[in-house]
């Protein structure tokens, strides 16, 4: 995955590539801050602001947001 931007720390949340661009899952960040002592609003938030908007661009990953069925 060479020249792709990789979150540092978030490995497991990375489920592919898209157009030479890596996908991270977001429940799977939310589950890795929740075990840094985050309840999962709190790393809902952090994930939002500090990862998320740190790559407003159109080279940074792409997040993907799990689907709630109603």
């Amino acid at each position: 995955m060479c020249g792709l931007a990789i979150l540092d720390g978030y490995n497991s949340a990375l489920i592919g590539q898209f157009k030479g661009r890596s996908v991270y899952s977001l429940s799977r960040i939310w589950k890795l801050l929740q075990e840094d002592d985050m309840t999962y609003e709190e790393a809902k938030e952090y994930c939002s602001y500090n990862i998320e908007g740190s790559f407003a661009n159109d080279n940074g990953p792409i997040f993907v947001e799990p689907l709630e069925l109603v």
